[in-house]
């Protein structure tokens, strides 16, 4: 995690997954898996294949996003990235939830992360930020969110953007019960 960017903060906008940040995503990824945080998607070994399994991956992350291909229980989502558009430097990703239904009550509508190298730079607030316009734009008249009690970091980002914690549930990962706060932003 010893890489370090120049990023612009003018250069800075939230699109839409696009294959011109393959690279970069690819080594958010392993800074992700060296780091020992979850990879960015369950389908992480395929969109390392190369280009043509990364243009696989944007099209059902589009697809998702119309209710296709979906797991039991999912819901459609948006995918957004934060990058630098200027350098091509992903800097994070991000989903919002269309709806909510009884199996990811305990989510939230938008899950939002940052790779490691950039963390603790303001990049998680700023993505927020971006991200609730959007939020309105889908329909969404207020929007849920969640982080682990642990994590702190992620609290403020939320709190930042105007949330106001409004429970805590247990969530169930990996096999371990974790308290999770649950926060709510009204649009």
């Amino acid at each position: 995690m010893d890489k370090t960017f120049d990023i612009d903060e003018k250069n800075v906008r939230l699109v839409r997954p696009d294959i011109s940040f393959m690279k970069s995503y690819i080594e958010a990824d392993r800074e992700n898996t060296d780091a020992q945080i979850y990879e960015f998607t369950p389908l992480a070994d395929e969109y390392k294949r190369g280009e043509e399994a990364f243009r696989r991956y944007l099209n059902l992350l589009e697809r998702n996003e119309y209710g296709a291909e979906l797991p039991k229980d999912g819901v459609p989502f948006s995918s957004f990235w934060l990058v630098d558009e200027k350098n091509n430097i992903f800097i994070g990703q991000s989903t919002i939830r269309h709806f909510m239904n009884k199996k990811i009550k305990g989510c939230g509508h938008i899950g939002y992360a940052i790779r490691p190298s950039l963390w603790n730079k303001g990049f998680g607030t700023k993505q927020l930020a971006l991200l609730l316009p959007e939020a309105r734009k889908i329909g969404l008249t207020s929007v849920r969110l969640t982080c682990y009690a642990e994590n702190k970091q992620s609290a403020r980002v939320m709190e930042k953007n105007g949330a106001a914690r409004v429970g805590e549930v247990v969530s169930k990962i990996a096999g371990l019960n974790k308290a999770t706060f649950v926060y709510e932003i009204k649009l």
